[in-house]
């Protein structure tokens, strides 16, 4: 009977302690602003024109397939929402717990990574016995910190605790009890979990996921899965009115072990909490701080790995730095412009076209602007001009104008940048080479207010063009065994805009001796589309030859004419049939061997290696 008492006595309890838990631990999700919402229907718009466009009955029968496609997607979508309004992304998610300030003010606590580059969030109560939910929508995400990987979401002006949990103080022993507490993923769907665990490592020192100059982090075994991160992980304490104390937020997971959870400590939580609610005087010194970081990114190289904890690259460095007030002022249409004048494609992260996405594009522009591989060194591990943070002034609603220069490469590339605070972070509102310079100026080159032409402009670029082929002869000048066929053309091409200069060699034969002559010449073409992969080139040029082979010295030029057509990929061009005729005037070196003219029918495959320099 006592031991019947007993267990009786246990459940209560346990019940009561998991009620409290549940009170104030939920679900994070993302929400769409305005102007995301914006840009979506922009996108979505633009599917219905192209649909509209479509002429034939077949295609008329795709598009409505594709509507019916649509429509049962949208349903399964509703279905997936549970109900809830479209600006609420439930694909991710991750946990929060409720702290109270002081003041008696009530936050979300959560992870960075959680709440991604959304401004606004939902936070979820769920009581997992009977099912209730309560929702907390279109809160502002306050303070962020891509170091430690937190964020602090407002409630705003709701009071859900009137105390909120209290933070254990001072460093756990090995083999401590603790409880993970969250929303982990089940079906795609959060699902209450709450677990025990014991602690592996009170003091871990992992430089891939903190620089331990700044914290270090508990390991532990208590389970945790994706849709834990920015959950709680707790400690019994029958002193504490809520039954535990917070150790610190859940935040990793190894991938090669089983129970081996990461954990940013209760006072590192504190502290990142004590500098978002009373924050630096000096914020010209904070400024400078986040822009000499900046320099030092544009000036590192970063070989690519992926370990065990995750992976670095310049993308996932330089992508802080960007606001998400520059990333929403890009319209769908200058994004889709962005992605004519270089590839930003492969640094999607969602193939969606959302904001981080937006972001990514403008860090790749970043790449193209402002990264100088420095000439000589191993190639391998190319080394990067440096730059400097030449000076921070305060400019005009709350912003500040910071200057970078890189004086390395002999030329005085200065950099004008505006930095506004967001988040509680000072990042970039907007970048550009100073007044004068059109490089990669999106708003200086094109006019995004016009509608895109079919005709495809270059920006300058260097291609090698490797094309293997043959020359038919159509006539020569002295007699009909006097002609040239050649077997490939390998060469640079230096292109701007509609006009290129070219340089290479084509390798020809003459009676028996075999001719390599160089070429050097100008070029005009023009590229137009023919649906999303075919690019027709119509093409004219004039060239200067020179035969090297020394036994049969000459000289000469040249005039053709032709036509490409080139399969088209993320907007660069990597094979195409080529056709031209040439007019070729030669004049010998040697009194011994005459003037010639002949002129030759080209047709062959030409493989184009974009930027080789």
């Amino acid at each position: 009977m006592k031991k019947i008492f007993v267990l009786l006595l246990i459940l209560f309890f346990g019940d009561l302690v998991f009620a409290q838990v549940n009170s104030f631990v939920g679900v994070v999700r993302p929400q769409k602003t305005e102007n995301a919402m914006k840009f979506d229907e922009e996108k979505m718009q633009e599917t219905i024109n192209k649909n509209k466009a479509k002429s034939s009955q077949k295609k008329k029968d795709e598009k409505k397939d594709e509507e019916e496609d649509e429509e049962e997607e949208e349903d399964s979508k509703d279905k997936e929402n549970q109900g809830y309004d479209k600006k609420i992304n439930t694909k991710m998610f991750g946990s929060g717990f409720i702290y109270v300030a002081p003041d008696g003010k009530n936050y979300v606590i959560t992870n960075r990574h959680v709440v991604g580059d959304a401004e606004l969030v939902a936070f979820e109560l769920i009581d997992p016995k009977t099912g209730e939910k309560t929702l907390y929508d279109d809160l502002p995400v306050l303070c962020i910190s891509d170091v430690l990987d937190l964020a602090i979401i407002s409630l705003k002006d709701k009071k859900i605790l009137k105390e909120g949990i209290e933070f254990y103080k001072g460093l756990l022993k090995d083999g401590t009890e603790v409880y993970s507490a969250g929303f982990p993923s089940l079906q795609k769907k959060p699902s209450w979990q709450f677990s025990k665990g014991n602690i592996s490592n009170g003091k871990a020192e992992i430089e891939e996921l903190i620089d331990p100059s700044v914290s270090y982090v508990i390991q532990h075994t208590a389970p945790i899965d994706s849709g834990n991160s920015g959950g709680p992980l707790l400690i019994p304490d029958s002193e504490s009115k809520l039954g535990y104390k917070l150790v610190g937020v859940n935040t990793w997971k190894a991938r090669s072990r089983d129970l081996a959870g990461f954990t940013i400590p209760a006072q590192t939580v504190q502290k990142f909490l004590d500098s978002a609610f009373n924050p630096e005087k000096d914020q010209e010194k904070v400024v400078k701080e986040a822009a000499e970081e900046f320099c030092k990114i544009l000036s590192k190289y970063y070989e690519w790995s992926y370990g065990e904890l995750g992976s670095t690259s310049f993308n996932a460095d330089a992508i802080k730095y960007i606001s998400n007030e520059y990333a929403s002022s890009i319209t769908y249409e200058q994004f889709n412009r962005l992605n004519t004048l270089i590839d930003v494609r492969s640094w999607y992260y969602e193939n969606n076209y959302s904001v981080t996405d937006r972001k990514s594009a403008l860090v790749r522009l970043v790449d193209n602007k402002y990264r100088f591989v420095k000439k000589g060194g191993n190639s391998s591990k190319p080394r990067y001009y440096k730059y400097k943070v030449e000076s921070v002034t305060a400019g005009k609603d709350n912003t500040y104008e910071v200057t970078l220069v890189c004086k390395e490469d002999k030329k005085d590339n200065t950099v004008k940048s505006t930095w506004i605070k967001e988040f509680g972070l000072w990042r970039i509102k907007t970048i550009s080479y100073a007044p004068g310079s059109t490089d990669y100026n999106l708003e200086a080159k094109y006019d995004y207010t016009k509608k895109r032409s079919n005709i495809i402009s270059f920006d300058t670029q260097v291609r090698e063009i490797n094309c293997v082929g043959v020359l038919v002869p159509m006539f020569a000048s002295d007699n009909k065994d006097d002609y040239y066929c050649g077997a490939f053309y390998n060469g640079l091409e230096f292109q701007k805009e509609a006009f290129s200069g070219t340089f290479g060699y084509s390798w020809q034969y003459k009676e028996g001796v075999n001719h390599f002559f160089m070429q050097l010449g100008v070029c005009t073409a023009f590229n137009m589309n023919l649906g999303d992969y075919v690019v027709v080139t119509p093409n004219a040029s004039v060239v200067a030859l020179f035969d090297i082979i020394t036994s049969s010295p000459a000289g000469g030029w040249a005039w053709n004419a032709g036509l490409c057509i080139q399969i088209k990929k993320d907007n660069n061009y990597k094979l195409g049939i080529q056709t031209f005729y040439q007019d070729n005037f030669i004049y010998s070196l040697r009194k011994t061997q005459g003037n010639y003219r002949y002129g030759t029918l080209g047709i062959g495959i030409s493989i184009y290696n974009f930027d080789v320099f």
